[in-house]
């Protein structure tokens, strides 16, 4: 049983991705209108360095900030 548990578990949620990346390959494409973002104007290199930026800043500074208040804290 547990197996067939680690089987499914290992196996059924490739299942999954794979039908939903057919599901999204058989989409047609829809046209460019004014509302789409380009992805080879500078708009769109500055918005993903920017996202870059906040995600890293977002993991990393937390551990930065607590180290000096843990330091604190125990003296």
């Amino acid at each position: 049983t547990l197996g067939l548990c680690m089987l499914f578990g290992r196996f059924l949620p490739m299942v999954f991705v794979l039908a939903l990346a057919g599901s999204l390959a058989g989409q047609r494409p829809v046209p460019a209108t004014a509302g789409t973002l380009r992805t080879e104007k500078p708009l769109f290199t500055g918005l993903l360095v920017g996202v870059i930026l906040i995600v890293t800043g977002l993991t990393y500074f937390p551990a930065l900030a607590l180290g000096p208040l843990a330091e604190g804290l125990a003296s």
